[in-house]
This record gives structure tokens, sequence and C-alpha cells, in this order.
């Protein structure tokens, strides 16, 4: 495990009660926000037939984060996959799991939106390393695949995380939300005191799944 990873952990997990009555297994799904329909969509590329990526794609319309597949080779920090003027630009040949267009996506919606449209290749090095969010994407990417009904080890699968993809699953599995701060500070997960005040339902059910 990094130094900077566990650095991070215990610094937002002693910021806010991590929710640890949520029933993590029981996670049901509600209607996603309402957005406008900006998806880009390859007839060649998009196989209905695949039920999981399906869903992301239709995950993805729905709030409004765009998308288009390529068939062209591309380097990129996650293999298949990289932000190109604040789109996913995949490629499906070469994609290792469905789980990091989640991850991709969840770094295009923890920007605000004038950021989203900006965002470009690397984002700590165009929008600067304070844009990256590391820890609340990851957040964002267990609430979104909890949501869609697909297992966090897509999301936490062995190329990922640098090794420490094993340790993050056993601490999500075990509603240890690293990362919910964040995602409470961009009003996209429900702070406490809103659980009561505003009836909402605590994380991982979301608020919105853009930061406005």
């Amino acid at each position: 495990m990094t130094q900077s990873l566990v650095v991070f952990a215990i610094f937002f997990t002693q910021l806010s009660d991590l929710n640890e009555s949520q029933n993590f297994d029981s996670f049901t799904k509600n209607k996603p926000m309402s957005a406008q329909n900006t998806a880009t969509k390859s007839t060649e590329k998009f196989n209905l037939q695949d039920s999981q990526l399906h869903s992301i794609t239709s995950f993805l319309e729905e709030i409004g984060i765009e998308y288009f597949f390529t068939g062209d080779a591309f380097d990129s920090f996650l293999v298949g996959i990289e932000i190109e003027h604040g789109r996913l630009k995949i490629n499906l040949d070469n994609l290792l799991c469905h789980g990091d267009i989640l991850h991709e996506a969840g770094h295009l919606a923890c920007l605000t939106p004038d950021l989203r449209r900006k965002a470009h290749g690397d984002i700590g090095k165009t929008l600067g390393e304070e844009n990256t969010f590391e820890l609340g994407v990851i957040a964002w990417s267990v609430a979104a695949a909890l949501y869609l009904g697909i297992p966090l080890s897509e999301i936490f699968h062995p190329e990922s995380y640098k090794g420490d993809a094993t340790w993050l699953l056993e601490q999500y599995t075990a509603k240890t939300y690293i990362g919910l701060p964040l995602l409470q500070w961009m009003g996209m997960a429900a702070h406490d005191d809103e659980l009561v005040e505003n009836k909402v339902l605590p994380y991982p059910h979301m608020i919105r799944w853009t930061r406005q």
C-alpha cells in the first residue's frame, strides 16, 4: 500500500461518520438524476448484448457525461480509456475492465461544469492536482457500481490502484467509505445532519451524480 494513500485514507476517514449502520449489501437502485443526453455512440463498437456495458453507457447518458468509442490505439494512464476534451474516449478492444469506465467518469463527475468541459488527458497536469479528487472518484465509482448492480471487483480489479485494489475492496466491503467526505463537500452525497433534516438516504445513495 502506498504511503500517500494510507495518509489520505486516515485523514478522510476521521472527517466523517462512515455510516456503519448502512446495509452495504441491500443497496437498491433509484431513478438517476435526469440530464440531457449528449453521448455519442458508435454502432460498430457498441454491443447491446453486453448488459454490463449497456448499463454503464445508459447511465452516463442519463447523468450527462459524454463518451465515444474508437478503434484507434492510444497511450493513457488507464488502458483503453482516457478523457478527451470533456468526453470519455473508449477503446473496447484494449479496455481492461468495465469498472475503469466508471472510474474515469468519476473524474469528470467530480469536476465543476466549467472544469469538466476543459478536462483533457491527465487531469493532474492539465487542471492541477487539486482537481484530481482521487479518493472522491473512488467513492463515486463504488456508488455508481452498486447503483448499477455491478460487482465491486470490476472497480477494484487486480490491475487497478497500483496494488491497493484488494485493500480498497476490503475497506468498502466493511463500510469504511474512504473518500465519502469529499462527495459530501461537493454536495453529491448527504452529510449526517441532512439525513434526518432533509430525509435523504446515506451513501452509497447519492443526492446527485455530477457536481454543480
